[in-house]
């Protein structure tokens, strides 16, 4: 049973995966229906009432050591409200095939900045697999076309995606020493709560009435995000920083799109084709090579 567990722990981020995924799928429903702000801050609102409430009932203290306030905070600003504003103007303003490439880096530029300036050591093993897993997005996103993928063009729009995906990876690298003093949840509430509190100027500005005559498919979407893409998915992301690491961690994003894909042959009537199976064994076997890979991780307090 132990070994249930152990094996459920080191694999929960399939649980957040899925969670995000839907995202790609549900929250359509929002985004055609809120601005960007409007977006970003009723999202994390919701996300950290539900947060709080679940402090509440479980008795932990949000009480925040005064030398942890700032790094907290930069790591909100950085991983929560920056990222996802400059994620909906890459959306904006770039192809979906230039974003899903960019963002499929997420865990070869988390493991890069973990070498450089955390301590990591460079595994081959590792670094294989989230190549491999890579390769496998790319089939996925371009179609199983190889014409689509020499004929990418990039423009200045992706820089917004590029600047995302590199706070990403700085986030993910800098949360794991918080998580090493902190219950993730008190974190996942502080960094919502800091989010809020940036957000609330910019979007207290408008009036309340554009908010009426919303469809209830775009809140039913919102407060997927809020809950199921939000609390559950980044709660779980923190669990499995704090066990497995920042790299391995950012390495089941790649998953997203597989999921994302099942979700829409199940929601959106989509087709199965055989680029999909084959894109899913490479990403598959991409996650399980690095996964399967010697930890050379130092010890938590080098990281810090």
């Amino acid at each position: 049973m132990s070994k249930i567990f152990s094996f459920f722990e080191d694999h929960i981020m399939l649980v957040a995966c899925l969670f995000l995924a839907g995202t790609f799928v549900f929250g359509t429903f929002s985004v055609a229906s809120f601005s960007t702000l409007d977006l970003i801050f009723l999202r994390f609102f919701i996300a950290a009432v539900c947060v709080f409430v679940l402090i509440r009932i479980k008795s932990l203290s949000i009480a925040l050591p005064k030398e942890l306030y700032l790094r907290l905070f930069a790591l909100s600003l950085v991983g929560i409200t920056i990222y996802h504003w400059l994620l909906f103007k890459a959306i904006a303003s770039s192809t979906a095939l230039n974003n899903s490439l960019l963002s499929a880096t997420v865990p070869i530029i988390t493991l890069i900045l973990s070498v450089l300036f955390f301590g990591e050591r460079m595994n081959l093993r590792s670094l294989t697999g989230m190549l491999m897993s890579f390769c496998g997005v790319g089939i996925i996103i371009s179609g199983g076309s190889i014409h689509n993928i020499l004929n990418i063009s990039f423009n200045s729009g992706d820089l917004f995606m590029l600047s995302g995906v590199l706070l990403l990876s700085i986030y993910f690298n800098m949360l794991k020493s918080v998580l090493n003093r902190m219950n993730p949840l008190v974190v996942a509430f502080y960094l919502f709560f800091f989010s809020v509190v940036v957000l609330l100027p910019f979007v207290a500005q408008g009036p309340l009435s554009r908010f009426q005559g919303l469809p209830s498919a775009a809140w039913y979407s919102l407060f997927y995000m809020g809950i199921f893409a939000s609390v559950f998915a980044l709660v779980i992301q923190q669990f499995s920083i704090k066990r497995i690491g920042p790299a391995k961690t950012a390495l089941y994003l790649n998953l997203i799109p597989v999921f994302s894909l099942l979700l829409s042959l199940l929601f959106l009537d989509e087709t199965v084709h055989l680029h999909y199976l084959i894109s899913l064994v490479i990403i598959l076997s991409g996650v399980y090579i690095t996964l399967s890979a010697k930890s050379k991780t130092p010890a938590p307090h080098s990281a810090s």
